[in-house]
């Protein structure tokens, strides 16, 4: 039991990594409309497991493993532009 969920999450990771550039990308589109800023990662989450969904419905996947993959990605996805932002803060201050 212990070893299929391994796997599931392994597969999982190595899903949201091909997702999150996706996501990453269509959250940058939405993300000037969106107002209250505590906000932003659960829109993200949400939208990582929307677009996880349809790439698994689209590919007749399992559904479960895209939908946590897509999560993961926009979680990903939200931390790692807020990182990028926030090192091109620090850079340009220098």
């Amino acid at each position: 039991m212990i070893e299929e969920l391994k796997a599931v999450f392994a597969e999982a990771v190595g899903l949201s990594t091909v997702l999150a550039i996706l996501i990453t990308a269509l959250f940058q589109m939405i993300k000037p409309k969106i107002s209250d800023t505590d906000l932003i990662p659960p829109i993200a989450s949400l939208l990582g497991i929307v677009v996880g969904l349809i790439f698994g419905w689209y590919l007749q996947a399992d559904l479960f493993l895209f939908g946590l993959g897509g999560l993961i990605g926009g979680l990903a996805s939200v931390g790692l532009f807020e990182f990028g932002e926030k090192s091109k803060n620090l850079i340009e201050k220098e």
